[in-house]
């Protein structure tokens, strides 16, 4: 961590991809172990630079992409679209949400919902919907701001298989926007 923390957030561009893909794997190393093979794990350690191209057009097609960033180095990114699942056609997605592990409880992960969940808003979403892989102990983010468990699905990762998630979903937008921004201070 800086010697003196100075985060923003902002959308992230595509000079971001190595960042953003570097922060989504080592979160993922974190995270998943013990829920995913190890092996699995440090290859993608190991391939990071490999992905990095695909970080780039993702970026570039998908624009709702946030960044936290501190001191020019990128600690979290949060990605939000529409659904495409059938049971949720309706709602907004929660796509993917990390923060380097040194960076937690600071209210970066926070911070970052926020955003989302606001651009969601902007974007005419009433619902949110997100999966949280079983096992994986940041669950307890999402049921603290009032996600609900719908459901547990089988969620495709390519090189793995099919693993458990859980589908969380928020059915009111608007409850979860004033429930994140009251009396929200932006960690510095």
């Amino acid at each position: 961590m800086g010697d003196s923390m100075n985060i923003s957030y902002r959308k992230a561009n595509i000079s971001d991809a190595y960042g953003v893909q570097y922060v989504a794997t080592l979160s993922w190393y974190e995270a998943y172990q013990g829920l995913l093979p190890m092996e699995y794990l440090d290859n993608r350690v190991k391939t990071i630079d490999k992905r990095v191209n695909k970080t780039e057009e993702f970026i570039k097609n998908n624009p709702d992409y946030i960044v936290a960033v501190d001191n020019n180095k990128i600690i979290g990114i949060c990605h939000y679209t529409k659904c495409d699942m059938d049971n949720y056609k309706d709602y907004g997605r929660i796509g993917a949400l990390y923060v380097l592990e040194e960076y937690h409880n600071l209210g970066i992960g926070k911070n970052l919902l926020i955003m989302a969940v606001k651009g969601l808003m902007d974007m005419g979403y009433k619902k949110i919907e997100l999966e949280c892989m079983c096992g994986n102990k940041t669950i307890d983010f999402y049921k603290k701001y009032g996600g609900v468990i719908t459901e547990t699905i089988d969620y495709y990762i390519n090189g793995v298989g099919n693993v458990k998630a859980d589908v969380i979903v928020y059915n009111d937008i608007d409850k979860l926007y004033n429930i994140l921004t009251k009396n929200n201070k932006k960690s510095r």
